[in-house]
């Protein structure tokens, strides 16, 4: 990959989002990846061309994620992005914290590589979240 702006297939979105080994900050760098690719897919799919389009991607993921949002509300939200004509502003942020081994809920058997946030970043990110739940 080169720096900057880089189009990828679905093949390649993949390994690019998984990447973890050929970093030395590992799961911290593909968790920075894989916000990336959100925010490039949020951004891609929040033009005005693909928001008239919706009913064709609505169809596209249909089954393949799950919302407590009805078809209706989706839709009313589409109709209000596209009259009032403001894309998405996509704000992200990373705990940090250090690195442990440990037992986990997923997998008792053995202990797997895990962090365990600070407090001052899990303060940090509630704060961003509340300062955006309050606009």
């Amino acid at each position: 990959y080169k720096k900057g702006v880089n189009h990828l297939d679905g093949k390649k979105v993949l390994s690019f989002a998984r990447e973890r080994k050929a970093f030395s900050a590992g799961d911290r760098v593909r968790g920075e990846n894989q916000q990336l690719v959100l925010t490039s897919i949020i951004d891609k799919l929040s033009s005005i061309k693909a928001f008239s389009e919706y009913t064709h991607l609505l169809d596209a993921v249909d089954g393949e994620f799950m919302t407590n949002l009805s078809d209706k509300d989706i839709t009313s939200f589409i109709k209000e992005v596209i009259k009032s004509g403001k894309g998405f502003e996509v704000a992200s942020s990373n705990l940090a914290g250090t690195n442990s081994y440990e037992y986990t809920y997923s997998y008792k058997k053995n202990k797997l590589y895990v962090m365990k946030p600070s407090l001052e970043s899990i303060n940090n990110a509630q704060e961003k979240i509340n300062n955006i739940l309050i606009k």
